[in-house]
């Protein structure tokens, strides 16, 4: 193509963009329905369905109600760069609307089920049989609160679908078979829908149908510790119709069972490594057309952070353990201290707590020690209670006849009371000095403390001791000017 073709067709291309513009404009009001379908924003996440619509075909045959084929589920998911979602379905007939599910309520009614998992999609399935009247059709309008990532505020985003159930007379098929010149082998779905008795009476025998999953995933559970997953199946009845016990593809080092099966799930545990993920595949057979189907999911170990806690304790004084342990619904998680044997304080759930020490702790040796499904985790920690040290003279200063010294002393009274530097000793009489409070520092192990002391009748020098409330002395400083 030459430079001169290459032109006329991009303008060609402009031209047809606002030509079709123009026509959307034209549109009457009444498509307005159109515009739950139109995304403005692509940046922005939304949702979106699998399908436009399900459709349900029946014919009457022995003055009765048969569903020839039915397709009953819908998925829905997010698109974009979503945090979570939160879904709210809405089933309109004869122009009237009724919440049939709501992520927080789970209002659910018998005819519909709604499952969503950890990764914002939804499954929607509804069932022909427990629907009175079938010969009419639905409208399911879905509401989705999208959060996207590095957004406070949700994105709302709003789709509809439809449920069509219409009947299909015996011409109309011989007409298709004959053209197509396909068997329909579909075991067809009666209703007990006598036209001649009650209209309203359904019941549904057995009809094979895809079998789908929808599986726990990711896993996560803390490193080398036991996980829990259940896996959703759509289908199949797991109690009645499978061949097998479902099949667990996995490392026999994770040590994966099969805890409990009902009809509509596998409930499964194993344990995590320490420190990789990993992927545990499930496979079913159904017993009536060996069919086989499969899914995966994969297993996170969440590495548990150091504990936090003091590693020198004086008595009487209040410290505060963090085990650093996770919270979830899967394990449980205790964090226990000890002297020897004997149990001085714990944590059922494995959050903070606090210990005092008394008097006879000192000179032990305390041993902190975390616990994951009642087995002990990690090595004990060892913490030393000790007397607190005696009292410092930490700094000293001398300008215009006034000497300032500042004091470290360290750990509590047994009523509780901080241990202060309550007194100052000289080697020389009628002293005067002045404890500074408004300088006082209550630090973690230990107070600061300032004092002003008049030289102003000294000479040469002078030596200071500090006295704290046990009594205890402190190292004796020289101050020479």
């Amino acid at each position: 193509m030459i430079q001169k073709d290459k032109k006329y067709r991009g303008f060609n291309e402009i031209y047809f963009v606002l030509y079709l513009t123009a026509i959307i404009l034209l549109l009457p009001e009444g498509k307005k329905y159109v515009e739950d379908y139109i995304v403005t924003d692509q940046s922005s996440a939304y949702i979106k369905s699998e399908k436009s619509s399900l459709n349900v075909r029946l014919k009457i045959k022995d003055g009765k109600s048969v569903i020839l084929t039915a397709d009953t589920v819908n998925v829905i998911y997010p698109v974009g760069k979503i945090d979570s979602v939160k879904y709210n379905f809405k089933l309109i007939s004869n122009n009237v609307s009724n919440v049939i599910y709501n992520s927080d309520k789970k209002i659910v009614k018998n005819a519909f089920q709604i499952i969503e998992n950890n990764e914002g999609l939804a499954r929607f399935e509804w069932f022909p049989q427990n629907i009175k009247t079938l010969n009419k059709n639905f409208e399911v309008i879905v509401e989705g609160e999208v959060y996207s990532l590095g957004k406070k505020d949700p994105n709302i985003s709003t789709l509809r679908f439809a449920i069509n159930t219409f009947f299909i007379d015996e011409m109309e098929i011989a007409s298709n078979n004959t053209t197509n010149q396909v068997e329909d082998n579909t075991n067809p779905i009666e209703i007990n829908n006598d036209i001649n008795s009650n209209p309203q009476v359904i019941q549904v025998r057995d009809v094979l149908s895809d079998i789908s999953f929808f599986p726990d995933n990711p896993v996560s559970a803390i490193a080398l510790s036991r996980w829990k997953a259940t896996i959703r199946v759509f289908g199949v009845d797991l109690t009645k119709d499978l061949k097998n016990i479902p099949k667990i593809i996995a490392d026999e080092k994770h040590n994966i069972k099969i805890e409990e099966i009902d009809s509509k799930a596998i409930y499964l545990s194993g344990k995590t490594s320490a420190d990789e993920s990993y992927k545990v595949k499930v496979e079913i057979e159904r017993s009536a057309d060996n069919r086989l189907a499969s899914t995966e999911f994969t297993v996170k170990p969440l590495m548990i952070q150091f504990p936090d806690y003091p590693k020198v304790m004086y008595p009487n004084k209040s410290y505060t353990f963090k085990p650093n342990l996770p919270n979830n619904t899967y394990n449980s998680y205790s964090a226990k201290l000890f002297y020897k044997n004997d149990l001085l304080a714990y944590s059922d759930d494995g959050q903070d707590f606090e210990y005092i020490p008394q008097n006879s702790d000192t000179n032990r040796i305390l041993k902190l020690v975390r616990y994951i499904d009642g087995k002990q985790h990690d090595y004990k920690e060892n913490i030393r209670v000790i007397s607190p040290p005696a009292p410092e003279i930490t700094k000293k200063t001398y300008s215009n006849g006034v000497i300032t010294i500042t004091t470290k002393c360290y750990g509590k009274l047994t009523n509780d009371l901080n241990n202060v530097v309550s007194k100052l000793e000289f080697n020389k009489e009628n002293i005067k000095y002045q404890d500074l409070t408004g300088s006082t520092q209550y630090l973690d192990n230990y107070i600061i403390q300032v004092f002003k002391i008049n030289a102003e009748n000294i000479s040469n020098s002078i030596q200071i001791t500090a006295i704290d409330e046990r009594g205890i002395y402190s190292k004796t400083e020289k101050i020479t000017f």
